[in-house]
């Protein structure tokens, strides 16, 4: 079987998991990786609008976070099923505190992948170093410190996807977190970036 791995670079830090569990398997499947960086026309191709995506065999796309068990059963001929993540999201609102994120904020904002690592936090604020931004977005804190929401943005014109890429436009290249109590995503970041953007 073989498995094509398009991915913008290091934007979500789970990208370096999963180079590295692939790089696990490079001996039972035909793995071929792409970084879409730099590589508008092929982003274009494979139709992306998100940090990864899955192919095997040329034909069956995947696009959740890869797993040791999607792995196996690629490795023993058969496509995995992916199941829609539809989770339960509140119409409640709800703003704790707001921070603009910068660089030295990210050890916090790579918590909402739920498989933080020192050295993908490290790999993702490397690859961000290079756009020179003072902010990135902004994280939603409650009052133990703890992140609860977040929303990350780079200007359009350094995003491979196939989008306008005027130099006025900003695309979200990430939005989190989910919860069934209150939306932490909506007020305590995507409005805010919304707002700065029309005043930066």
């Amino acid at each position: 079987m073989v498995l094509d791995f398009y991915y913008f670079s290091y934007q979500c830090p789970l990208n370096d998991n999963m180079i590295r569990l692939l790089n696990e398997y490079r001996d039972k499947i035909d793995i071929n990786l792409y970084d879409i960086s730099n590589n508008h026309l092929l982003a274009g191709e494979m139709k992306m609008f998100f940090p990864t995506l899955i192919v095997l065999d040329k034909k069956k796309r995947y696009y959740s976070p890869l797993r040791k068990s999607f792995l196996e059963q690629a490795a023993n001929g058969i496509y995995p099923e992916e199941k829609p993540f539809l989770p339960t999201i509140s119409r409640n609102f709800t703003k704790g505190i707001i921070e603009p994120l910068s660089l030295d904020k990210f050890d916090i904002a790579c918590e909402c992948c739920g498989d933080k690592t020192s050295e993908n936090y490290k790999k993702k604020i490397e690859f961000l170093k290079q756009y020179e931004l003072d902010n990135y977005g902004f994280i939603h804190k409650n009052g133990k410190g703890e992140l609860v929401g977040g929303v990350e943005y780079l200007p359009a014109k350094v995003i491979p996807y196939d989008i306008p890429h005027d130099d006025d436009i900003a695309f979200l290249t990430c939005v989190y977190m989910t919860d069934a109590a209150y939306d932490y995503k909506f007020e305590g970041g995507v409005r805010r970036s919304v707002d700065f953007s029309q005043t930066a």
